[in-house]
């Protein structure tokens, strides 16, 4: 049976896990709690965060709900996740592609930078709507690399940064990464009958040595071997590209997080 962790490169038992999804976090929670907070999370919620990485909006949700609430938090690795000690937080060791979730138990889903690793990301999707109370609300946030771009006029600066893109874009193919998923998530929420269907896409424009530049450098960093050993980059080519990035006169757009989010029907 195909699992969440088939091919995926990004693990959290990596050494520097944790400064990478630090990041991630600093760069997007500000836009997922306006959407939270948008959907009217409130006292006494049932809420379940697939995939919660470091936890951060899992303690969010958790402050948000009280003591009358519930927060579910799970991951395939939770080893960044077992220090988190809340009341009304359990966290949970799961597999969304091999492991079944409560029916009709929650009241919020929230999934961020997940499906677009999956493969098999359209029956993942279906046991998480089934996973909804009906009325509840799910906030899917996935990435689209539609905007990803290098903004300068030196040449071989923007070829260096498209080589590099490019090859992560192969190797992210073989492996089955949807690189613009982001926008298919609100016909795949209409097609499983959700209403209220919105969505709203903000992409990142940052200087070099922003806290997104440190986040794809450090991911950089992780996955490394697996550029390296698909042979269409050099050392030298990942080496140049870390400069890039770390050079505060250079100005990126990154790819757009594409909120959708949804209500099931009663």
């Amino acid at each position: 049976m195909t699992t969440a962790t088939d091919r995926y490169l990004f693990t959290n038992d990596w050494a520097d896990a944790r400064q990478r999804l630090n990041l991630l976090e600093e760069v997007f929670d500000p836009g997922t709690i306006r959407h939270l907070e948008h959907l009217g999370v409130s006292k006494g919620w049932h809420c379940l965060e697939v995939g919660a990485g470091a936890g951060s909006i899992a303690i969010w949700l958790s402050t948000r709900i009280g003591s009358a609430g519930r927060v579910l938090a799970t991951d395939s690795n939770i080893s960044l996740l077992e220090p988190v000690k809340l009341p009304n937080l359990n966290v949970q060791r799961h597999d969304i592609l091999a492991d079944d979730l409560p029916e009709r138990s929650f009241d919020l889903i929230h999934i961020r930078a997940l499906l677009c690793h999956l493969p098999e990301r359209e029956r993942a999707l279906d046991g998480i709507v089934a996973s909804l109370k009906p009325g509840g609300w799910l906030l899917v946030e996935e990435p689209d690399f539609v905007s990803q771009h290098l903004v300068s006029t030196d040449k071989d600066a923007q070829a260096l940064f498209r080589k590099v893109t490019d090859a992560k874009a192969q190797l992210d193919e073989v492996r089955g990464f949807d690189a613009y998923y982001g926008r298919c998530v609100f016909d795949a929420l209409r097609r499983r009958g959700m209403s209220k269907v919105a969505a709203e896409g903000r992409a990142p424009i940052t200087a070099g040595a922003s806290p997104m530049a440190r986040f794809w450098t450090v991911s950089l960093m992780q996955i490394h071997g697996a550029f390296l050993a698909a042979g269409e980059v050099t050392d030298n080519d990942l080496r140049a590209y870390t400069d890039l990035l770390a050079d505060p006169s250079n100005v990126f757009i990154w790819p757009v997080m594409v909120a959708t989010w949804a209500q099931k029907g009663e």
